[in-house]
This record gives structure tokens, sequence and C-alpha cells, in this order.
């Protein structure tokens, strides 16, 4: 028997408080499988509507659906995203997202990042 090995293209996303701030710098790094070489983007999120979050927990469609539209609300996010989910597509390999939040943020620590694809 052969075991396969499926090749990944890895979409990080890194959050980043602002000091005093309810906003979030946040860091993309786009690396597809086999490449040498990443894309790295800077951009920014606004206050998560946590409380709305919150409402929805027992709801896990709306939940996804309002965690995405609030995280790729930044229109250079948003594009990132497709372009990555575009290039795994394309070469049939799968697409991992990694969410980095940092170790003392428990509000993003505790929010439910698997429903948000």
């Amino acid at each position: 028997m052969t075991a396969t090995t499926t090749s990944y293209d890895d979409l990080e996303i890194s959050f980043h408080r602002r000091q005093g701030d309810a906003q979030w710098d946040v860091n993309i790094r786009f690396d597809a499988a086999g490449s040498d070489t990443d894309v790295r983007l800077r951009s920014e999120v606004d206050a998560l509507d946590l409380q709305q979050l919150v409402n929805l927990e027992l709801q896990p469609k709306e939940y996804g659906d309002h965690l995405r539209r609030a995280l790729f609300s930044q229109p250079l996010l948003q594009r990132e995203l497709v372009r990555a989910q575009a290039a795994s597509e394309g070469k049939s390999h799968g697409l991992r997202i990694r969410i980095v939040t940092p170790s003392d943020d428990d509000a993003l620590a505790k929010l439910r990042w698997e429903l948000l694809m």
C-alpha cells in the first residue's frame, strides 16, 4: 500500500493589537507549496464586534460568516484570501490557514477560528 502525501499552501494571518487601541495590525504571509518565496502583506482590522460573535455562538454558520466578513472586510486581505484559494485550487493543493494571535489577547484566543471558512 502506497502512502500519498498532500501538499499544502500556507496562508498565515497574524494579529498584533495596537497599543491602547481596539484595532489590530494584521500580517498576511502566503507560502505556496514547493516555492522558495512567500508573499507578505500588512493591513489592519477594525474592532471586531465581539458581542455579536457571542450572540451567534450557537449558530455556527452565521458565526463563521460574521467572523469572515469582519476579518476580510479590508480589500487587501480579501484579495489575498481569494488569490490564495485560487492558487491552491489551480494546483490541486490544500490550503492551510494558520491564525496567530498574541498569547495575552484573550479576546482573540476565545474566537472560534475553526468556523472561519
